[in-house]
């Protein structure tokens, strides 16, 4: 009897070790995730020359991203949005969007900033053209692994 036991603890280790191993050979590697960094929150953001976000952290290099909804409350104008980094007690420009049209109807605009390092950064949403109020009813930046 103390054999057998004796054989059982030896053979289930190795039978782990068997598993273990084919389950590691056919492993696929896991899709990246998005991590949101920062989010108006529900706050419509209202302008006619320039508003910016209030900072937030990226802890981890990568691609950021913004997605936004925005409309224009009375006719057709255009902006510019810039993710900005803190250096020191300075906000640098580290990448800015095309022009971007806006309506009285509401539409969504998707735009990858590029690779960045980790830091604090912020985004400042810039009137180009157009007396009419420009407002952004929802935006989000969040940071990938992939492009």
């Amino acid at each position: 009897m103390v054999k057998n036991l004796l054989r059982s603890f030896l053979v289930i280790p190795a039978l782990m070790l068997g598993l273990s191993a084919g389950v590691a050979g056919n492993a696929q590697p896991a899709a990246a995730a998005s991590v949101y960094l920062a989010t108006n929150n529900g706050v419509t953001y209202s302008f006619t020359q320039s508003v910016h976000s209030p900072a937030f952290s990226n802890s981890r290099s990568g691609y950021l991203k913004i997605h936004l909804q925005r409309s224009c409350a009375t006719s057709t104008g255009r902006f510019i949005v810039r993710l900005q980094e803190r250096i020191g007690t300075n906000w640098v420009v580290q990448t800015v969007t095309e022009p971007i049209s806006c309506s009285t109807t509401r539409s969504y605009f998707t735009r990858e900033f590029s690779y960045l390092p980790s830091g604090t950064y912020r985004i400042e949403f810039y009137s180009l053209s157009g007396t009419s109020q420009k407002r952004i009813h929802y935006w989000g930046v969040y940071r990938s692994d992939n492009p």
